[in-house]
Formats: C-alpha cells, sequence, structure tokens
C-alpha cells in the first residue's frame, strides 16, 4: 500500500483527519514492510557510508545538504525537494571535528534537514550553547518536547544490553501526604536492598525525611557521594536502615508475570504483565514470562502494565501486540509513517507480526499513566482498530512522533522525523483517554489486587463496569509535590 498525504504534517498530527489513504495508488513514494525503506531493517541508525578516524565520523554518502559557518544549512536540498537519507554533513571550516562547536553544528544540521517541522527550526547562535544537549532543546519546534542528545555508549548499553546506572528507587508523597516508594526498578540496588513500591521513607542520612533541607537531600542523593542510608519501614513492621549504591545494572524490565485467579471458579483467571521499557532484551523477558504463565494454568484475560512506561523500541511493542491479537491482526497495518516533505519517499506502513505462539485474546486490559508514553501508546492504538483495547488509569503522555539514534563523534542525536498513526489514521497526540479513569496509588505493590489500577481493570473482568469510587491520588507531576520527592532521570532510548 502507499501513503498520499493531502494536508500538512501539523494538520495531521492535529486534526487526524483522513488525509492519507490507504489504497493501491503510486503517488507520492511510500512503502511497505517492517520499515522505512531508505533506512532498512535496522532498528538503530548509525547513519550509513561513514569514515572513522582519529579526528572523527565524516560521512561521505552523496547527496544532502552541507552547514555553513554560521548554523544555517545551504546547498542543494529545496524546502520541498526530495533528499537522500541520511544527509551529508561535513565539519565546518576552522572548526576541529568532533569538538563541541562540531556537534552543536551537526545538531542543528540534523534539525534543518530530516527533523519533522525542519521548515520551522529558530535561527540560534550556535555560541551561545555550551553543549549539544541544551541546543537541541531550543532548536526544537513545539508540540515536539522530545527530540534531545545523548552519550552513544550510554544509551547504546540500556538499548542493546538492557544496562542502566542508578539508585534504582523513585518515591514521592502518596495520598496519604507519606512519602513512599513509588517505584523499585527489577534488578537495581535499590531491589537488592529489599525494598519494596509502596515503603515508607523515614530518614536520609540520618536526617528525618520532614526535617531534610533541599541542600541536605541533594547532597545525600548526588552519584558521587553514594551510597545512601536511608530508613524505611514495611506496613506496620519495624523501621529498618537499608544502605543503597549508585551503580550499572541489568535491568529487567519485563514480568515477573503473575495470575489472578477465583477461588469459586466462576470468573475468568487474570494474567498480569509489567512492562516497564521496550528494550532488546525485552522481547526476551516478555515471552519467557508469557510462558511461565501459561506453564501455571493460562489465563482468559490478560493486564499488561505500562503506567510508567516511557516507550523505546517500536519493534519490541509490536511484537507483544502482535502476540496478544493474534490471527485478528496478523499481517494487518500496524503502523504509518509520515515523514515531512523533503523525504516523503521514506513514508512507509509496518505490518503486525504473524507469531509462532499467539494468544488470540479479544480484548486486552492495559495499565496507564501520564508516564505512559511513545511505544507505550504504540501498542494501544495500533491494538485499537483490531480488537477492544480496555484501558486503566489516566491519560497517557501523547507522543505522536518517532525518532531513529544518529550518532556522531560520541553522541546520539534524536530528533524526531516522523509523525505516526495507526491503521484507521488516528493519532496518539493530545493523549490517549483511559476507559477507566482510576488514579495510581503508590501503597500497595502495583501487582497487588488491592492497587487501584489493578483493582480497576479486575472490577471490568467481573462486572463488565469500570469502578464507581475512584481512588484519590497524590498531586499530579505539574504541581507543587507536598514533601520531597526523588525520581532518576529517565533514560533515553531511540524507538527504531
Amino acid at each position: 500500500m502507499d501513503i498520499l498525504p493531502c494536508m500538512t504534517l501539523k494538520n495531521l498530527l492535529f486534526r487526524c483527519a483522513a488525509c492519507v489513504l490507504l489504497v493501491g495508488l503510486s503517488a507520492c513514494g511510500g512503502g511497505s514492510g517492517d520499515s522505512s525503506p531508505s533506512v532498512g531493517t535496522n532498528e538503530v541508525d548509525t547513519t550509513a557510508g561513514t569514515q572513522s578516524g582519529g579526528t572523527g565520523t565524516v560521512e561521505t554518502q552523496p547527496g544532502g545538504t552541507s552547514i555553513g559557518g554560521d548554523g544555517t544549512s545551504t546547498g542543494s536540498n529545496g524546502d520541498t525537494q526530495a533528499s537522500t537519507f541520511p544527509p551529508v554533513y561535513a565539519t565546518p571550516a576552522g572548526i576541529e571535528a568532533c569538538s563541541v562547536d562540531d556537534i552543536k553544528h551537526r545538531v542543528d544540521f540534523d534539525m534543518r534537514d530530516y527533523y519533522i517541522y525542519y521548515d520551522q527550526v529558530p535561527r540560534l547562535s550556535l555560541d551561545d550553547y555550551d553543549s549539544p544537549e541544551r541546543l537541541i532543546r531550543d532548536l526544537r519546534v513545539d508540540p515536539d518536547i522530545y527530540s534531545y542528545v545523548t552519550d552513544a555508549e550510554d544509551q547504546n548499553a540500556l538499548v542493546e544490553g538492557g544496562r542502566s546506572g542508578g539508585f534504582g528507587f523513585w518515591f514521592w508523597p502518596a495520598a496519604d501526604g507519606v512519602v513512599r516508594f513509588r517505584e523499585i526498578l527489577a534488578g537495581s540496588p535499590a531491589d537488592q536492598a529489599g525494598i519494596l513500591r509502596g515503603d515508607e521513607l523515614l530518614t536520609v542520612n540520618g536526617i528525618g525525611i520532614g526535617e531534610i533541607t533541599e541542600e541536605e537531600f541533594n547532597v545525600a542523593f548526588d552519584p558521587d557521594n553514594a551510597p545512601v542510608l536511608m530508613s524505611i519501614r514495611t506496613g506496620n513492621a519495624s523501621a529498618r536502615n537499608v544502605l543503597v549504591n549508585f551503580e550499572d545494572f541489568a535491568w529487567q524490565t519485563a514480568g515477573p508475570a503473575s495470575r489472578y485467579v477465583n477461588s469459586g471458579g466462576s470468573l475468568p483467571t487474570v494474567g498480569y504483565l509489567p512492562i516497564r521499557i521496550f528494550l532488546e532484551t525485552t522481547r526476551a523477558e516478555i515471552d519467557q514470562s508469557l510462558a511461565d504463565l501459561e506453564a501455571r494454568g493460562g489465563f482468559d484475560d490478560l493486564i499488561v502494565d505500562l503506567r510508567y512506561n516511557p516507550g523505546g523500541r517500536t519493534h519490541v511493542a509490536r511484537h507483544i501486540a502482535s502476540v496478544v491479537g493474534g490471527a485478528a491482526v496478523a499481517n494487518e497495518v500496524f503502523l504509518i509513517r509520515s515523514w515531512n516533505d523533503k523525504y516523503s519517499q521514506n513514508d512507509s506502513i509496518d505490518y503486525f507480526d504473524e507469531v509462532e505462539e499467539p494468544l488470540n485474546l479479544p480484548r486486552v486490559f492495559v495499565l496507564v499513566t501520564e508516564f505512559s508514553s511513545s511505544a507505550s501508546e504504540v501498542f494501544i492504538n495500533t491494538l485499537k482498530p483490531y480488537m477492544e483495547v480496555i484501558v486503566v488509569g489516566g491519560t497517557t503522555d501523547g507522543k505522536p512522533f518517532t525518532s531513529n539514534s544518529r550518532e556522531y563523534c560520541g553522541k546520539s542525536i534524536n530528533a524526531m522525523r516522523s509523525l505516526r498513526t495507526n491503521a484507521s489514521l488516528v493519532s496518539v497526540a493530545g493523549g490517549i483517554q483511559p476507559s477507566c479513569r482510576v488514579n495510581d496509588n503508590w501503597e500497595t505493590v502495583a501487582e497487588s489486587s488491592q492497587d487501584p489500577l489493578v483493582r480497576g481493570a479486575l472490577t471490568y473482568i467481573e462486572s463488565n463496569t469500570c469502578p464507581a469510587v475512584f481512588v484519590a491520588s497524590a498531586a499530579p507531576r505539574t504541581a507543587a509535590a507536598p514533601g520531597p520527592g526523588y525520581r532518576a532521570p529517565e533514560p533515553f532510548v531511540s524507538e527504531e
């Protein structure tokens, strides 16, 4: 199938009108298969056609544009002329290759070339910026708040090997005003120390959580000052001390899975699968978790917990969606990508996989919050045209863009380069609205049947209705918290 755009990209994003015709036309380019035709199937775009040397990496593929010393793009690419991807970048004369100035020019170049809003990027003085990370934030065009630059080595270690770094905890005031651990990353130092979601935080380095100053707080959680000593309490048990270091760890991003079994047998057995992020390692963890559930007797309904999942590899989200939908989605349209007008020949359609052990579920329950983004939203949005998806929780983040990593001189440049919709031409811009609105609360472990989001899904399964009483929650992340909170920066993950 081919894609025929008939309005501007921003109109597609905000109005989601039926301007893409899924018909057998050959106008405006397009393609089929599992990836953009010009990029290939490699899920990390590392700019093919490069030469590496002592002065850095210089792309040598013909075509594209060059960049002037003032940071403005020049050359053969007109605003609407199709271009070869990836584009050519050459270090400007007088600038040392792979210096901070060179990388800033490269970021500016990318944002004016394949970036989805390339023609609206502001003209900035690159000399005013001390890092490419700061620069790209000011080059972004509303509604893009996602384009970023990060260290390539760290991103690759996370995406490819499932390795992250940090304490591995997130604490925040809960609905009752008590500072509790909202999340413990599986495999992290906090997990190894035995901290549980819902545990109360009492002291930090001997200072009461209600008396600690901002300066003392920042010093305590500075990675250079690790480990941090905390006094915590689980339920009504006695307080205990835990010492948590800041270190690299192997992150288990999916599972372990659980089952909810009704002792009377009158209600369906429900499987529960948490997926925290979509990495290359996540696919095997998903398959193992589902196999474990089957070995324990299987399930009739499935809850997929994506409440804090920021996204990641789209093809991994496609895999679990293909497993869940089974025959109903096999080889059907999964995702439609639309590039800017210079690269419209890269517009593409991805298709669901045909998997060996499909679940063939008629419906799926998904737990979400405002922290559910990107590939998490893709999982929900792409299944909706084919099956019932009951979304429990809050409104999701609303990220309709796709990016790929482009590595240059040790940095990973992630400019949003396409818009995406599902087979019904629906975007997630503005966020996915829940079927059952239930507020997140972290007074219990996430997989507990008493967790508000899990309870909401189970109530729907039992009665075919949403909970009558919504559970109160703490203040949203945009509001001032009634007490101290800590969350390690969310790791950046390229999407393709």
